[in-house]
Order: structure tokens, then C-alpha cells, then sequence
């Protein structure tokens, strides 16, 4: 991967994760323990591209979506996420990532690759997240539909 690329690990890590890493000397890693949630706006504005590292476990998690996943599209950040059947159809526009096989490091990497290539308009994301996903354009939807019932 083009060593321009910074990656940063943010939150738990395990410490054979932390070793592994350090040993490696890699320059363009960065890793940082838990941050307040309040405090994660100040590095969003930073990342280009989230990276949901959720695997599902069982039929429960197969059809799930951590809210991470939100919370980086809210941002305007695209994700690259595993292909869980629960993600699919939310996937439904280029603009918010890409779904790959994390059982295949190949795979990782060219989805990093391909990302690289597209465009990233954080501005337009931010749009979709509102127009599609934004719990007050439900709720909208919703109360039109009560007054019309009342």
C-alpha cells in the first residue's frame, strides 16, 4: 500500500495486536487507546476512510450494523466493510465505501487501492447520510403520517 497512506487504530486494542505493530516499526501507524466519544468530532475532520472491523458471529450479527458505521457516514467518512447480509443493501452508492472479504488480506489491500482511486466528496456523504439514514428525516416521515391520521 502507497506509503503516503497514515493509518490510525482507534480504541481497544489487544496487546499481541500493539506488539505485532510495534515490532513491525511501521511509520504511517498510529495507535491510540479509547477516546472519549465526545472527543472523536476533533479526528473526524482527519480520516478520509473508516475501516469496520465487525465479522459476523451468528445470524444475529450477520444481519447487523455497528453504529460506527453511522456515526463515520454522518461525518462524511466512507467505510470499507466486511460483506455482511446486513450491509448489502445499505452499500447501495459508491459514495459510502466499499465491502470486501476480511477473511482475504488481498482483498483489504485492493479495496484500499480502489478507494484511493475514487472520488471523496465528505460534503455530498453528509447529503446522503440526512436524506437516507438521518433518524429526523424518519421521524419527519413519521409525523406526517400521524397528522394525517389525527
Amino acid at each position: 500500500i502507497d506509503k503516503k497512506i497514515q493509518f490510525l487504530f482507534l480504541g481497544r486494542q489487544t496487546t499481541a495486536f500493539k506488539n505485532r505493530i510495534n515490532k513491525k516499526q511501521l511509520k504511517n501507524v498510529v495507535l491510540v487507546d479509547n477516546v472519549p466519544h465526545t472527543e472523536l468530532k476533533q479526528i473526524y475532520p482527519f480520516i478520509n476512510l473508516g475501516v469496520i472491523l465487525y465479522k459476523a458471529t451468528s445470524l444475529n450479527t450477520e444481519f447487523c450494523a455497528p453504529n460506527k458505521l453511522y456515526e463515520l457516514w454522518s461525518n462524511g467518512i466512507p467505510v470499507i466493510g466486511h460483506h455482511l447480509q446486513g450491509l448489502i443493501p445499505i452499500f447501495d452508492v459508491e459514495l459510502k465505501g466499499l465491502l470486501t472479504d476480511f477473511e482475504d488480506p488481498e482483498a483489504i489491500v485492493n479495496s484500499i487501492k480502489k478507494f484511493t482511486k475514487l472520488s471523496n466528496n465528505k460534503e455530498e456523504l453528509i447529503q446522503e447520510f440526512k436524506r437516507k439514514m438521518d433518524i429526523s428525516t424518519h421521524l419527519s416521515i413519521l409525523k406526517k403520517r400521524m397528522e394525517e391520521i389525527i
